[in-house]
């Protein structure tokens, strides 16, 4: 094989292609592609978008010659995709919602699920981006600054994908929300909430975040409700995820205080060299204001110390 084919077939009688089949399969396909690379994913991606498309399918129903057939799929790869990748889809800089879609084999429901996102945000006019997780790896990658400027992230997945970005989206939260609010929020937290966190305003909204995000959001990634509550003031124990969303707030890019740069260079050495860095900022910062500290701060830069400590030899 030295270059990619696609073949057809069109039944008279449909049969039932497999046991979840409704007995109503008339068209099948083959896709024939050379073994390196992975083009054939590519192209079984974008035939599954197609013949999501009704019209489509019901204009290789009626084909009467294989020419008619194959300029049937030629005019709609064309008035679907145009001359660019549907992997390098552009993002409107309007009103917007993303979503991710992955399935365990990453090559089908994958891209049918996008296609499907796709054709409901058209129909409710919601500019959509969609990240496909496939086989392939990762296509149309959301990136930081979408993540961050979006109005709402839709995950339609049957195995796991990388969270990380999206408790960054959500750390902040109820940072805005009224003090009565937050500290309401608070209170209902089944977490460890102790008495120098009460009495802290500043980092109440890490805590009402993480119960916003469990009662009303339906949230229950325990990674990313904890990357939430404890961005503020770290705890032993943490996660990278959590570690990387606690660093993350403390170096990024709008922050100026003294030391910040020294903390990034820390953070470029290793995850743990910058959240200790970080951490014993935050330590001193709170001595000098002679401001009560958490025990959930002392006890995970105890932590991180000492597996720096251990990892030194």
């Amino acid at each position: 094989m030295t270059r990619p084919s696609l073949a057809a077939l069109r039944l008279k009688t449909p049969v039932q292609y497999n046991a979840d089949d409704d007995g109503k399969t008339d068209l099948l396909f083959m896709i024939a592609a050379p073994e390196n690379g992975s083009l054939h994913i590519d192209m079984l991606a974008r035939l599954m978008q197609m013949l999501m498309n009704e019209d489509f399918v019901a204009k290789l129903r009626a084909a009467k010659t294989p020419k008619e057939f194959l300029d049937t799929i030629d005019a709609q790869e064309e008035a679907q995709f145009g001359n660019e990748s549907f992997t390098q889809e552009e993002l409107p800089a309007t009103y917007r919602v993303l979503a991710v879609t992955a399935c365990p084999n990453g090559i089908a429901h994958t891209y049918m699920a996008a296609e499907a996102l796709n054709k409901a945000a058209q129909k409710l006019g919601i500019p959509c981006k969609v990240e496909t997780n496939g086989s392939d790896g990762p296509q149309n990658v959301l990136t930081a600054d979408e993540i961050a400027a979006c109005d709402g992230i839709i995950v339609a997945a049957d195995k796991n994908v990388e969270t990380a970005r999206f408790a960054g989206l959500v750390h902040d939260i109820c940072k805005e929300e009224p003090e009565d609010v937050q500290y309401t929020l608070m209170m209902q937290s089944s977490m460890d909430v102790c008495m120098e966190e009460r009495k802290a305003f500043k980092v109440w909204h890490g805590i009402a975040g993480a119960e916003l995000l469990r009662t009303k959001f339906g949230v229950t990634d325990e990674d990313v409700l904890h990357a939430v509550r404890f961005h503020t003031v770290g705890r032993a124990g943490m996660s990278n995820l959590e570690k990387i969303v606690y660093l993350a707030d403390m170096i990024s890019a709008e922050r100026d205080y003294p030391d910040v740069d020294v903390m990034r260079e820390k953070a470029a050495e290793s995850l743990n060299a910058g959240m200790a860095y970080a951490l014993k900022y935050s330590l001193i910062k709170l001595v000098r204001r002679e401001a009560l500290i958490p025990h959930h701060t002392v006890e995970a830069y105890n932590e991180v110390l000492t597996e720096l400590q251990q990892q030194e030899g």
